[in-house]
């Protein structure tokens, strides 16, 4: 898959994501706070988004998402509550929309895009989990 491919569909995730929650505000209900770390063979991830998607379409809230730090941390927000209501859901991974220095090269994936989509991503949490919330990513 291309990488401009790739960075579409990231920006319609985004902008669904930021429609979604505006308009989900006041059904969001309680949150539990999701934290972690997202990593590729050990070493952190150091942008991009991380995205919850409900399995459920009863499931209260909508999309949740939180910004990967520089040190590979990430926290969720659910329109604009710090947290996750309770329940299963597809994680997604979406690397940086930042170019590189070279403003003529697409920005790159450290990480394998099968995270990028949710048809396509094998990362599943319940929340609230006993296991945490890192997120271990292959190439």
């Amino acid at each position: 898959m291309s990488h401009l491919r790739v960075l579409r569909r990231v920006f319609l995730v985004v902008v669904l994501g930021v429609a979604f929650a505006g308009c989900a505000k006041d059904e969001v209900g309680s949150v539990v706070p999701v934290k972690g770390k997202v990593t590729v063979g050990g070493a952190a991830v150091t942008s991009g988004q991380v995205s919850y998607l409900p399995v459920s379409t009863d499931q209260k809230g909508g999309n949740s998402s939180g910004t990967i730090d520089s040190n590979g941390e990430y926290t969720i927000s659910t329109a604009g509550k710090a947290g996750v209501p309770p329940g299963k859901y597809k994680v997604t991974v979406t690397p940086s929309m930042v170019p590189q220095k070279d403003a003529s090269k697409m920005p790159t994936t450290a990480f394998n895009t099968k995270y990028t989509r949710q048809d396509t991503t094998p990362l599943t949490i319940d929340v609230p989990s006993s296991s945490g919330y890192d997120l271990k990513l292959d190439k």
